[in-house]
């Protein structure tokens, strides 16, 4: 893999985020989108041979799921961090 493709793709993270611990987060979903995708297509092609219909589109939306949930657990976590550092900031005050 290129470098400078690596390079582009970390400056446009790091340009969509507010701080440096949200592009990391950012990168770690992205990664997982990665894998998920990668497990998608493994269904299509190798086992999906063995599985019917009902059987990949049950498997594609538990995936699905599972995304989402990760999705929002990372919402709340931000929140939360959000929520401590404004207490840790007005405690110092």
């Amino acid at each position: 893999m290129s470098e400078d493709l690596i390079i582009k793709v970390a400056d446009k993270i790091i340009e969509s985020s507010e701080t440096y611990g949200e592009a990391l987060k950012l990168c770690k979903r992205v990664g997982h989108e990665i894998e998920l995708r990668a497990y998608e297509q493994k269904i299509k092609t190798q086992k999906g041979a063995d599985m019917n219909e009902l059987e990949k589109t049950a498997l594609n939306e538990i995936l699905r799921t599972v995304t989402y949930i990760a999705e929002k657990v990372d919402k709340i976590d931000s929140k939360l961090q959000l929520e401590e550092t404004k207490d840790i900031a007005s405690s110092a005050s």
